[in-house]
């Protein structure tokens, strides 16, 4: 998930770079929240 929000709703600044091995091959994803 690329995505969180703090208990009075408002969405917090968060970079994520998530990476998984797929058949030998890595797949990185960058998930910007502002």
């Amino acid at each position: 998930m690329c995505a969180s929000k703090t208990l009075s709703g408002t969405v917090t600044s968060i970079y994520v770079i998530t990476c998984k091995t797929t058949s030998g091959r890595w797949l990185c994803t960058i998930c910007v929240i502002i």
